[in-house]
């Protein structure tokens, strides 16, 4: 029996059971009233069929077969008199079905639908009734009762005798009995299977961290995230491979904090992770790689009042990253769970489940489920996926528009039928065409957890979890991400998020399953020469038939035609990433501070012209693909401040200019008075500027010697470049090559290297960064560093008696150094001049293996000034040093017996060596002052 309305007269309508067409007569229908029945009636007419069924097979007289239409409501009193009803509509062919179709009309108990699909404007309720926002029908009870069929509805099949009836005092008070839910029926436009869809699937393009040309790249990306937290610094994600991996710079790769759950929500994730994988473990059977979906309705669903741990917003996430993976029954279960769910999140789950799951009963509990839901924000999220780059996709969604009767997603229709193809589009973005293909991927699950997480480094981070082994079998169930792995990765950060998620076959899967989990999402890449249109007519077929459904008379949207998306951002990002990442990851990373949007005007143009200046094209197109969402989406002023920026970019000539008086002077000022990031801004920039030593010297000066390391190396490479510099200048580089980063001292001694030039202010501090002790990360840097200071340094010896003493203190310990003591006694021996208190050091290195020849040398070639220091040498605590003072004292003195003004000395030595000659108590030394005596008297 099929519940009909006088407007369906000289119809054709659907069986909802049998979904075969049935042709309903103009005329002669007879119509009736039909009588909601009393549930006490029904109880007394159910008995009487169980009796009568039992007296007919006793007597022999015949068989009722009593014939109950499947899926009909048996726990709710139908409602009399509602004119709406759902409609399905299959062409001919479905698979199922065989033999000629026929046309049947029969009665069956009419049950209020969740939503009208007639289009507005044809029959059933008029389009002003059903339109989104617009106040419902009244209540069909309220009505008079529509009439029906006047056919005898078959006798209720046989039930057990009612329990007589407790007494009064005893009977609790009534429980209404609830509604059933009723699932919406749609129209089909996908006709395919499961298993074609699915095999449509596989043939889409795979990408990957580690693939045949690039096979270690997911340790590469390991080692990057632990220097990165070695030192404090930000790691980005894969996004950081961009520059030399173009297949990734496709991917829309989440950057900033938004990729970061917040402490409250990844505490949540991580417990409900752990319980989940616990409550799955427990549905599986010992010989079965499946979860029990019985067992897995019973964990998310509780009890049947829906009273569950699962059914909760903060759920939503864990279940949709460990269910996509599993089979249609559970599925769709977690549909059920998600219709229970209140937020957000869960309408997200259910427009997923709708528009991208592979079986068609679980699309229809989805689309279901969406009818509980906000009309307009249901629409806003099925329209967005109209574009979707995969054609049944988009016939899903148009399936549910159509459904749910949404019609203001006609405009958005509209516009997409305008679109020449949702896949290979010409997108201007900063003033250049760039034919673009917008493609949905594949990535392999449990292959890629570092491309769509971040390492674990720690055992006391957020949700953490092993990355599988490729080399070791993978465990069936939740247990398949266990210890023994190499690498972990934890899931509240996340970097790309997969749109559906499907298990298919691998051809060679080693180790691991046969069938293994892939995750589906939409990529962005450069449309290759010559490529092909991709084929769009069964795309615009869908949207053609949204339109007829769903924009009133003619197929037409009844407001204006919604904007096209543009894809600018994304072509904008897409370009500057592959150039490279770096502009795009300080702006979402707000590495000035604060948002792009939140600077002044000082502080903005110190940021555009940095962009300008240093990273060129690639900046440009990052502040383009910053800023084209927020002109669009964001708030009234951001969108007024993102329009004006953009307008700023000017064009890749403009772009190109020099930076203005005004940015240079902005940009000095900010140098030395803006906030911390500000300030390195400010300086990065005047680092681009030629002319900013001269023009700023105070503020490049605060540079060099600024908190910034990576700042100070730029500063110093920078002063290379100058012809002529300040001798302020050169005392920075000379103190900046002891800096406790080996990359600043690198490039302060490579400037100063260039530079070929040190003025003597500046000697005594390049000497003491020569000998400084400092880290170096290999001998060989070490040796290199040394070698270019080195070299210096000889240049300027002949007349380094300012920085002498340094090598003096050196050679005799009282400063530690690292340098070579032969490289020490080098640089001493180049020294014309040595100072006056230097001369008792010479003294006591005389019998060192490696001064003791530079020592020597420097003293006798100064006798006069070496008399004084050599006779105290007489009196050292050692005796090979008082034995090496007498000798070279005697040949000093010999030297001096000829100079008339050194006749005092020769005396002076005379006395004193014959002194030592009877009295020392060492034999050694009283034969070296003997001995000394007698060079001394031969020179007289």
């Amino acid at each position: 029996m099929i519940p009909i309305t006088p407007d369906d007269l000289g119809r054709e309508v659907v069986c909802p059971i049998s979904y075969r067409l049935v042709s309903v007569p103009a005329a002669g229908v007879a119509f009736r009233t039909a009588d909601t029945p009393d549930p006490r009636k029904r109880r007394f007419a159910l008995f009487a069929a169980v009796l009568v069924v039992v007296l007919a097979l006793c007597s022999g007289v015949g068989l009722l077969v009593v014939v109950w239409a499947p899926g009909a409501d048996r726990s709710a009193p139908p409602v009399a008199g509602d004119s709406g009803r759902d409609v399905a509509v299959r062409p001919a062919g479905l698979e199922g079905e065989t033999g000629p179709r026929t046309a049947v009309v029969s009665p069956i108990t009419p049950v209020a639908p969740a939503a009208p699909v007639v289009p507005p404007g044809k029959t059933g309720v008029p389009p002003e009734a059903t339109a989104p926002g617009r106040e419902p029908p009244p209540q069909a009870a309220a009505l008079t009762p529509a009439p029906t069929p006047s056919v005898v509805p078959p006798a209720p099949p046989a039930v057990a005798p009612p329990r007589p009836d407790p007494a009064p005092e005893t009977v609790p008070p009534p429980v209404p009995p609830k509604r059933p839910q009723q699932r919406k029926l749609i129209s089909r436009l996908d006709l395919r299977t499961t298993a074609e869809l699915e095999a449509e699937l596989l043939k889409v393009r795979e990408v990957g961290l580690d693939t045949a040309a690039a096979p270690n790249t997911t340790v590469g990306l390991v080692k990057t995230a632990a220097a990165a937290a070695a030192r404090g610094g930000i790691y980005a994600g894969p996004i950081v491979l961009s520059k030399v991996r173009a297949d990734l710079a496709e991917l829309p790769f989440r950057v900033g904090p938004a990729t970061v759950l917040n402490r409250d929500a990844a505490v949540t994730l991580g417990g409900l992770s752990q319980s989940f994988r616990h409550g799955l473990g427990r549905c599986y059977a010992a010989d079965d790689p499946r979860p029990d979906p019985a067992k897995v309705r019973a964990l998310l669903l509780g009890d049947p009042e829906g009273a569950s741990e699962w059914t909760v917003p903060a759920a939503v996430p864990c279940l949709r990253q460990m269910l996509p993976g599993e089979v249609a029954a559970v599925r769709g279960t977690a549909c059920e769970a998600y219709r229970r769910t209140p937020g957000p999140a869960a309408l997200d789950a259910l427009v997923a489940a709708a528009v991208f799951d592979t079986d068609f009963d679980n699309r229809a509990a989805a689309v279901d489920a969406l009818a509980d839901r906000d009309p307009a924000d249901v629409t806003v999220r099925l329209a967005a996926l109209l574009d979707y780059p995969w054609v049944p996709a988009v016939e899903h969604v148009i399936e549910a528009l159509v459904a749910l009767n949404l019609r203001p997603a006609a405009a958005v229709v509209a516009a997409n039928l305008t679109q020449v193809s949702a896949e290979l589009l010409s997108v201007n973005a900063g003033g250049t065409a760039h034919a673009v293909r917008r493609e949905m991927v594949r990535t392999n699950h449990a292959r890629n957890c570092l491309l769509c997480h971040a390492p674990s480094f720690a055992a006391g981070d957020f949700v953490r979890g092993a990355v599988p082994d490729p080399t070791r079998p993978l465990a069936a169930g939740p247990a398949g991400y266990s210890g023994g792995a190499q690498f972990f990765a934890r899931a509240d950060v996340t970097y790309l998020r997969q749109d559906f998620s499907v298990v298919q076959p691998v051809p060679a899967p080693g180790p691991w399953p046969a069938h293994q989990r892939f995750d589906y999402l939409v990529a962005l890449r450069s449309a290759r020469a010559g490529e092909s249109k991709p084929d769009d007519a069964g795309r615009a077929t869908a949207l053609r038939f949204a339109l007829e459904k769903l924009g009133g008379d003619g197929g037409r949207a009844d407001g204006p035609v919604a904007e096209v998306r543009s894809f600018v951002g994304e072509t904008a990002r897409m370009v500057s990433v592959r150039l490279t990442p770096e502009p795009t990851v300080r702006l979402y990373f707000a590495e000035f501070g604060k948002p792009l949007l939140a600077l002044g005007d000082d502080e903005l143009s110190v940021v555009l012209g940095l962009f300008r200046k240093r990273y060129g094209e690639a900046g440009r197109y990052a502040l383009i693909a910053y800023l084209e969402p927020l002109r669009t989406s964001g708030t009234a002023a951001e969108q007024a401040t993102a329009a004006a920026l953009l307008a700023r970019l000017g064009s890749a000539a403009d772009w190109a200019l020099p930076l203005t008086p005004d940015e240079r002077a902005g940009a000095g000022r900010l140098a030395t008075t803006g906030s911390g990031p500000i300030r390195a801004a400010a300086g990065e920039l005047l680092l681009t500027d030629l002319e900013a030593p001269r023009r700023f010297p105070k503020e490049f000066l605060a540079i060099l010697t600024g908190p910034d390391a990576a700042l100070r190396a730029a500063a110093a490479e920078a002063l290379g470049r100058q012809p002529y510099l300040e001798p302020d200048f050169y005392i920075a580089l000379a103190r900046a090559a002891r800096d406790d980063v080996q990359s600043v001292r690198e490039a302060a001694a490579a400037a100063l290297v260039t530079l070929k030039r040190v003025p003597k202010v500046a000697e005594p501090e390049l000497a003491t960064s020569y000998l400084a002790r400092r880290e170096w990360d290999t001998p060989d840097a070490a040796r290199k560093f040394r070698a270019g200071v080195f070299e210096l340094l000889a240049g300027l010896a002949p007349a380094g008696e300012t920085w002498f003493e340094l090598l003096a203190a050196a050679a005799t310990g009282g400063t530690p150094t690292d340098v070579p003591a032969g490289e020490v006694a080098r640089l001493m021996g180049m020294h014309r001049d040595v100072p006056a208190k230097s001369f008792a050091d010479l003294v006591a290195l005389l019998t060192h293996k490696d001064y003791g020849a530079a020592a020597t040398a420097l003293l006798l070639a100064r006798p006069r000034q070496a008399n004084g220091p050599l006779v105290d040498g007489l009196k050292a605590t050692q005796p090979s040093a008082r034995a090496a003072a007498a000798t070279l004292l005697g040949k000093t003195a010999a030297l001096n017996s000829s100079d008339p003004l050194a006749r005092d000395q020769w005396r002076t030595a005379q006395d004193a060596l014959s002194a030592v000659a009877v009295t020392d108590p060492d034999g050694d030394v009283k034969r070296a002052a003997e001995a000394a005596l007698k060079v001394l008297t031969k020179g007289r």
